[in-house]
């Protein structure tokens, strides 16, 4: 072997590499060549310098043995184990009482640390700990680490390059400087809302702040204000200035955060609590949107069946563990009207799952997908439409991924060109 040129641990790596396949009488192709290791070590400098000192731990050095060795899978692990690591770190070090404002649930460090990784990096986006870029690219990061690393049976093996890009966004979304968007500060406001009441300018100061975030935090704020308003325990002050600043961003209101609104609502119903239930019928009163408790109970049916379809699409197996679920959605919409509460909820979940991700659909999944998407109303027919125009995942989807987008024109011709409202008609021959 030529050595020229190469570094050191490359050629004590390979020689290891040599005489362990040769001992083990297994072919030296099993693992990466070494022009491959060659390449990732060579830009592995580079991707240290730009990581906190304070990594610099053994997860860290067995990704760059791991590496030296040509085992990109481990290395895979071993980057992605740490980056979610100080990605709980933040949340906890965040305040877990801040949390529970805007989550309207009580976590504990034991509780963080113990949550799915797409759990984490919801609450993370939502805290603005991740802004809309990072928490993209570290989705894309769990789902390669879930099917490309040792942590599971892989379906295929990632090469130098892709282990770069990789590294790359671990370090730049995670390990790296802290990187986040403009977005507001959930400590100041939650003080802000206990503290005085509103002026004119405080007030305003806020509604602009939440009206500029992204829709993960805004989603998440105002449905934190509606626990606030509905909450007997808290100052008048408090409430009437939660209440001030909903009725101010009440054309931030959207389908998703209606929903979220009206499931906390009928866990106040759920469970008897008198002062919740008054408070949050006041609140729509307030607000004009009391129509929407209509038809609560099937919103709450339809949407928990959608927050559970997701939750398996995203999960692993998820081509093997969908079709019943799948099943289930479409006995659901068959059987009831969606409410309109729950309708863009309801579509953008069965577009999700009906286009896939980069790999491919569960095949035993689609038939049911079709079916619902062909008997789609006037008004899930616009929000499927739509849907590519939106900041959801979805829509992240149908955008950026080719099988995706094939996809998402396969579900569109499903559609009855009939039904389709004249004012679409343009919208849907371009989805075609």
């Amino acid at each position: 072997m030529n050595t020229t040129n190469l570094p050191a641990v490359i050629v004590k790596s390979e020689d290891v590499i040599d005489e362990l396949t040769k001992f083990i009488d297994v072919s030296r192709e099993l693992l990466q060549p070494k022009g491959k290791i060659e390449n990732v070590l060579n830009q592995l400098p580079v991707l240290l310098s730009n990581i906190r000192k304070d990594f610099f731990n053994e997860q860290l050095a067995k990704m760059c043995i791991a590496i030296g060795v040509g085992l990109f899978d481990s290395a895979v692990n071993y980057i992605w184990n740490q980056t979610v690591a100080e990605i709980r770190i933040r949340i906890i070090m965040f305040g877990l009482d801040v949390i529970k404002q805007l989550k309207n649930k009580e976590y504990t460090e034991e509780d963080i640390n113990s949550i799915q990784d797409s759990q984490l990096l919801n609450i993370a986006h939502e805290l603005n700990l991740l802004n809309d870029e990072g928490y993209y690219f570290l989705s894309q990061c769990r789902d390669i680490r879930n099917n490309f690393s040792a942590a599971h049976p892989s379906m295929g093996d990632i090469d130098d390059f892709e282990l770069v890009a990789y590294i790359n966004r671990c370090v730049k979304y995670s390990l790296g400087k802290v990187n986040v968007s403009i977005g507001v500060d959930i400590k100041l406001l939650i003080n802000a809302i206990n503290g005085t009441s509103f002026t004119e300018d405080q007030l305003k100061y806020w509604v602009e702040k939440i009206k500029e975030t992204h829709s993960a935090q805004k989603e998440a704020i105002i449905t934190m204000l509606f626990g606030i308003y509905c909450d007997p325990g808290k100052q008048t002050i408090s409430r009437t200035n939660a209440l001030n600043i909903s009725t101010n961003c009440k054309n931030e209101i959207t389908s998703k955060i209606i929903s979220s609104i009206i499931n906390q609502y009928e866990e106040y119903v759920g469970k008897g609590d008198e002062g919740k239930r008054k408070a949050a019928e006041a609140y729509f009163i307030n607000l004009g949107i009391l129509d929407l408790l209509k038809d609560s109970a099937k919103h709450v049916i339809i949407t928990k069946a959608c927050k559970q379809m997701l939750s398996i699409h995203q999960d692993l197996n998820n081509f093997y563990n969908e079709p019943p679920f799948a099943e289930y959605m479409c006995l659901l919409s068959k059987q009831a009207i969606i409410p309109e509460s729950a309708k863009y909820e309801f579509v953008n979940t069965i577009v999700s799952c009906a286009v896939g991700n980069e790999y491919g659909v569960s095949i035993n999944a689609v038939k049911y997908y079709d079916e619902i998407i062909k008997n789609f109303s006037p008004k899930e027919i616009e929000i499927m439409l739509r849907l590519p125009d939106t900041d959801d995942y979805t829509a992240y989807k149908i955008n950026k991924y080719p099988r995706c987008i094939f996809q998402y024109k396969k579900k569109v011709a499903l559609l009855n060109p009939q039904v389709i409202p004249p004012s679409l008609l343009s919208v849907y021959q371009q989805r075609l």
